[in-house]
């Protein structure tokens, strides 16, 4: 008989992948109740999820907005700070160089924010990637001579655990300046949707800082095309049972 642990139970798909996920009512009501809460907040404008962890989320929203192509993600991943926000890790110059060219190709740059304003969405506990990834974009912004236009371009959106809210988000500051606007949720729903075994259920590849320096095509070969099709058809016929139930025969 095969063993299954709590947290198995509590985080399935780390352990069983999407199908197993999605298949949980609570996960599937979560997911809908994201993507329905963004859709309705932000009815017009960019939508970009900050690495995988809040990508099944826009994946769904995408389904229920009449312009999806404005919901896009942004590989990044990793964190350059500690569980305290200390600071611990330092991106060489050519690091932060070749991640800038990414972000310029993805119209990520501070001039292409300020004159579209994106609203950014992200899964956090701690606020330690957020920071890292707040940074990166501030910095850069600075160095043009940007500060007040920039900070009111950028609006982040959080789906944070219901316990987490209060006791973490206020210790980013003074990015935390930034977060204007969030949405409380299970948080073993966010958990389980963050974390991933491998690369088998990611719509975003891993992009480390330390990968900054290895061109992104090469980045992407990570993600398999056929998987990438494989989790987009599973998130829109779980989607599809809530959308459009199946009513009772007479």
């Amino acid at each position: 008989t095969k063993m299954i642990t709590s947290s198995q139970i509590e985080y399935p798909r780390i352990f069983e992948g999407i199908d197993h996920f999605l298949d949980s009512s609570p996960n599937l009501d979560c997911l809908v109740s994201a993507a329905k809460h963004i859709v309705e907040t932000f009815p017009r404008g960019r939508i970009v999820g900050i690495g995988q962890s809040t990508a099944w989320v826009l994946e769904a929203a995408k389904l229920l907005d009449p312009n999806p192509v404005r919901f896009t993600n942004v590989a990044f991943s990793g964190r350059f700070y500690n569980d305290n926000l200390e600071k611990d890790y330092y991106v060489d110059v050519t690091g932060i160089a070749q991640y800038r060219t990414y972000l310029e190709s993805c119209g990520l740059s501070p001039d292409d924010i300020i004159k579209s304003s994106v609203v950014f969405v992200e899964h956090t506990q701690f606020g330690a990637g957020l920071k890292s990834f707040l940074e990166v974009i501030l910095r850069w912004g600075l160095e043009q001579g940007y500060k007040e236009e920039l900070f009111a371009a950028i609006h982040v959106h959080i789906l944070v655990g219901k316990d987490m809210l209060g006791d973490h988000i206020p210790r980013i500051h003074p990015f935390k300046l930034l977060i204007k606007s969030g949405q409380k949720m299970r948080g073993s729903f966010l958990v389980s949707m963050s974390n991933s075994k491998d690369d088998l259920d990611r719509l975003v590849p891993q992009y480390p800082s330390w990968r900054w320096k290895t061109p992104f095509s090469t980045v992407c070969a990570d993600l398999k095309p056929e998987n990438i099709r494989r989790i987009r058809e599973r998130i829109k016929t779980h989607m599809s049972r809530v959308l459009n139930p199946t009513k009772p025969s007479l």
